[in-house]
Parts: structure tokens; C-alpha cells; sequence
């Protein structure tokens, strides 16, 4: 069973459903455990052992979901570079095409139009599904076929068509990273790591013995937001192609604008 239904929410509503199920397990436990624990302890010194081994928990939960978030903010940070690579490496590629003669010229930028709306408006919504689009393939070979059957008659056509190649093949390369960002994530290892990791810390929390239940409540309650943000701030960078604040087509859009210019 996989949870990726949630990055259709809007993204504030999955962050209330990560933050409210923390708070309401916090809460529930809370109220389950302390008539144990008040009956069976005494609050001070028992405080101060809870207080040394939450410390401690806190220290090794705290390093460890850091790394995790710089990790997966990194990996969204890298994926949306590459677009905005791919999408000027296609800028550039049809402003060379711009100085081939027609109608060899036309059927090149008319190629790169096509595969520039693809991607825009069929292979972007199939990312932001974890579906690998594959019709840009196709749109892109019609561009090289095209290419492949003009004869340069100058020695400066011979220069513009090796510089075209260049910039076709970097335009390649990076789509092909792209591509293989649209099922990245975290391994499943690792998100036990960060849930599990959050309920111990919330657990612990439970062991405390205070005079005022209502106190004891709220910041228990408060603790446990913290950890569920967190968790939601991890899960929406975690699929860079998915959920509202994904990386979208943007820097495509651009380009496709100035193409119908």
C-alpha cells in the first residue's frame, strides 16, 4: 500500500492530516498512560530520569531527521535545476534551429514546438503521477530525422549543424535526468526511521508526571505538532514531481511562449 494519494491534497490540507495525527496519538496516549504512571511514581526524581533519556532521544532524533530533510531538500533542489537546464538547453536549441534555411528550418522549430508541448501539457501531469513519460522520445527523434536529412552546402552550415548536434545531445543528457527523478524518493528504511523515530519521541513524553494535567496536555500536544510538521515538510520534498509545491513546467511555459512568438 503506498500513501502518494495524499500529494493530491492540497498541501495544506495534508499538513493538517500529518500535524492532527500526531497530536491526536500524543493526546490519546497521554490520557491512557498518566493514571499509570502518577499511582506508581514519584514526580521528581522520576522526572529527571525521563528528562536524561528524552534529551538524549531528542539529540539522536533531531541529527538524524535533519540530515534526512537536507537530503531530500537537496534532491528537489537538484531536479528542479535540471529543468530549468533542460528548458534552456531547448531556448537554445531552437534559436539555433533559427538559422537553418526553410522549410528545413521550419520543420525543426516545429518539432521542438511539438516536444515542448508534450511536456507541458501530457508528460508533466504523468510525472506528478510517478508515471515515466515516454512520447517525448518520439517527438525528439522526429527533430534528429529531420536534421539527418539536411546537407550542409557551406562550410558555415557545417559549423551550425555540428553546434545543433552539440546542443541536441546536452539536451538529451539532461532530460534523461529528469526522467529519472519522477520515481524518486526516500526508501522505505528510512521513512520507518523518521515515523518510528517520531513516535518514541512522543511516547517518552508520556512518562512525565506534573501537578496540572492541562499543562501536561499542551505541551505534549505542542511537541507532538512539531514532529508532525516536520514530518510533512520531509514528505513534500520528498517527490519533487508531486504534490501543489512540486516542481512543475514553468521554465517550459517560458520557452514555449517565446517559441510562438
Amino acid at each position: 500500500m503506498n500513501f502518494f494519494w495524499l500529494y493530491d491534497l492540497p498541501s495544506w490540507l495534508f499538513a493538517i492530516l500529518c500535524i492532527s495525527f500526531f497530536i491526536i496519538f500524543a493526546v490519546a496516549g497521554l490520557f491512557i498512560l498518566r493514571p499509570f504512571i502518577s499511582r506508581r511514581v514519584i514526580p521528581q526524581a522520576h522526572n529527571d530520569i525521563v528528562s536524561y533519556f528524552m534529551a538524549g532521544m531528542n539529540a539522536i532524533y533531531g541529527i538524524t531527521l535533519g540530515l534526512i530533510a537536507v537530503a531530500a531538500w537537496e534532491n528537489f533542489a537538484d531536479l528542479d535545476d535540471t529543468v530549468s537546464r533542460e528548458a534552456a538547453a531547448l531556448s537554445a536549441l531552437y534559436q539555433d534551429a533559427r538559422i537553418i534555411p526553410n522549410p528545413v528550418g521550419d520543420s525543426l522549430r516545429g518539432a521542438l514546438r511539438e516536444y515542448t508541448r508534450y511536456t507541458i501539457e501530457e508528460a508533466w501531469p504523468q510525472q506528478r503521477k510517478g508515471i515515466l513519460p515516454i512520447g517525448g522520445t518520439a517527438r525528439l527523434t522526429v527533430f534528429q530525422n529531420i536534421l539527418l536529412r539536411f546537407d550542409p552546402i557551406s562550410k558555415n552550415q557545417e559549423i551550425m549543424i555540428a553546434e545543433i548536434y552539440r546542443q541536441f545531445n546536452h539536451l538529451i543528457e539532461i532530460r534523461r535526468i529528469r526522467l529519472q527523478g519522477t520515481d524518486t524518493g526516500l526508501p522505505a528504511s528510512v521513512w520507518f526511521v523518521i515515523f518510528f523515530g517520531a513516535m518514541l519521541n512522543i511516547v517518552i513524553t508520556w512518562f512525565f508526571v506534573t501537578d496540572k494535567f492541562r499543562v501536561h496536555l499542551l505541551m505534549t500536544a505542542l511537541f507532538a505538532g512539531l514532529l508532525g510538521s516536520l514530518f510533512f515538510l520531509v514528505a513534500a520534498m520528498d517527490n519533487p514531481f508531486r504534490g501543489q509545491f512540486g516542481v512543475g513546467p514553468e521554465a517550459f511555459e517560458i520557452v514555449y511562449d517565446n517559441m510562438k512568438r
